[in-house]
């Protein structure tokens, strides 16, 4: 009997299994603990970028197409780390002295120096057909769209003649002409020193002097340069010493260009078709005085006819 007993003794009570819900509960619990890691790394890393900062570069002033960018002409700009633009030139690629750095075309103030807006300084001819050449001719700024003309645009140009002052002719000399550069004083051109100096009258370094070149096409314009066919150049010689107007050109001739379907024509007016007793025509025939902006021209209307005419006569009372 005791040794039944003894042996009942010996026999040890089974073990019990884990519940499914402790176990499932634990491995959730390393899971939460896992993304909470993860979570304050995340932050971390944002934080990190927020904190660190880096700079770029954009221009103070406005840039003329085919000038060059000096250091002098850039602002710097701290930013987030990550958040600069892509590609930006900075001060290394500007101060490069073995590699100048030119607008490719007019440039504003704060825009942000890239390859595609800038580069080297490359022969006019390159982007012009091969059987093209480059002229200049001189226009004041009354006789040229105020002074408005900017590289790229397309010109028409008016030359007055006649054998005396009494049979004058204006004649569209030239259509359609590319401008191909602009600058402010031609007697200037090809100084390369501005003559600035200190406030104490001592010259200023080269590097920190801005060129005449540049200098000339901050101003209002006043020399052209061009490029057509030789034949036309031709042309531009012999009216260059008479009175010249020049106009923009029709957008139309722009896209009768691209199209192939320019047409030549003979605009010419005398002084007697001028100053005949010919009907004169609508010269704003199709023009929009809003420029597009219909809203405005909209809501001033309504203002107009919600507000009675100072004008209007009181109603007549007996």
């Amino acid at each position: 009997m005791s040794s039944i007993l003894s042996k009942g003794a010996n026999k040890t009570a089974p073990k019990k299994k884990p519940s499914k819900t402790f176990s499932g509960n634990k491995t959730w619990f390393v899971f939460a603990i896992i993304a909470a890691v993860a979570a304050a790394g995340l932050i971390f890393a944002i934080l990190s970028q927020l904190v660190s900062t880096t700079t770029y570069y954009v221009l103070k002033n406005d840039v003329p197409a085919r000038s060059q960018v000096t250091p002098e002409m850039l602002a710097e700009v701290v930013t987030s780390n990550g958040s600069e633009p892509r590609n930006a030139l900075g001060l290394a690629e500007v101060s490069n002295p073995d590699a100048p750095v030119y607008a490719k075309f007019a440039l504003n103030t704060g825009d942000i120096l890239t390859a595609s807006n800038t580069g080297g300084l490359t022969p006019l001819q390159e982007s012009i057909p091969e059987d093209y050449v480059v002229a200049s001719f001189v226009a004041d700024a009354n006789n040229a769209v105020a002074g408005k003309l900017a590289t790229g645009n397309y010109i028409d140009i008016i030359a007055l003649g006649g054998a005396d002052s009494n049979s004058t002719v204006a004649k569209y000399a030239l259509r359609h002409v590319l401008l191909m550069d602009v600058s402010t004083d031609p007697g200037a051109i090809g100084e390369n020193d501005t003559g600035a100096t200190d406030e104490n009258g001592n010259p200023l370094e080269t590097s920190t002097q801005t060129s005449t070149q540049d200098q000339l096409r901050s101003g209002v314009p006043s020399l052209y340069t061009v490029a057509l066919p030789a034949a036309d150049a031709a042309k531009l010689a012999l009216i260059r010493e008479s009175d010249i107007f020049v106009v923009l050109s029709p957008k139309k001739d722009s896209e009768d260009s691209k199209n192939d379907s320019f047409k030549p024509a003979d605009i010419t007016v005398t002084e007697g078709q001028v100053f005949s007793d010919t009907p004169v025509g609508d010269s704003g025939a199709k023009t929009d005085p809003t420029f597009g902006n219909e809203e405005v021209s909209t809501s001033e209307t309504a203002e107009e006819e919600a507000t009675p005419s100072e004008s209007a006569s009181p109603a007549a009372t007996d």
